[in-house]
């Protein structure tokens, strides 16, 4: 039997061998910012935003610049993240549709809940306010222009 794996707004996923930009490849946590819940099944090339939370809090305190358009989680703020974590708002992953249907048909992705009301609003307020994201990308990941034209 076919596992079925919706991949929702707010949605915690863990991916077994996730791609990172630069080729490398290891197992991840990502928070979906999709804004309409999706059956990764279509052949579509359109891409998903994914927020890749790192617990590497050495190396952004070291470079505080890295600390810009972050939201920073303490340990246990979430039931998902149980070292400081940092969701750092310019590394924001858009995955094709493709490669996400890939990862669930090959078991690769798993549903581990939905992150924590309080945790998403601070999430869109770092949206909001960032510095280094473009109005288009604001409103993209606010799911703004959707809102507009349903």
């Amino acid at each position: 039997m076919t596992q079925i794996v919706l991949i929702q707004r707010w949605g915690v996923y863990h991916w077994e061998d996730f791609r990172f930009k630069d080729g490398s490849m290891r197992d991840k946590f990502c928070i979906a910012l999709v804004c309409k819940t999706y059956i990764p099944k279509s052949k579509s090339l359109e891409e998903i935003p994914f927020i890749l939370p790192t617990s590497q809090w050495e190396k952004y305190e070291r470079n505080p610049t890295w600390l810009v358009d972050t939201v920073i989680l303490n340990p246990n703020e979430s039931k998902f993240f149980p070292k400081k974590t940092i969701l750092d708002l310019k590394n924001i992953q858009m995955v094709e549709r493709e490669i996400l249907k890939n990862a669930v048909e090959n078991g690769k992705l798993t549903f581990k809940g939905l992150l924590e009301e309080d945790i998403c609003k601070k999430v869109e307020e770092g949206i909001k306010k960032a510095k280094t994201l473009s109005p288009l990308i604001k409103e993209l990941l606010l799911c703004e222009s959707l809102e507009e034209n349903s």
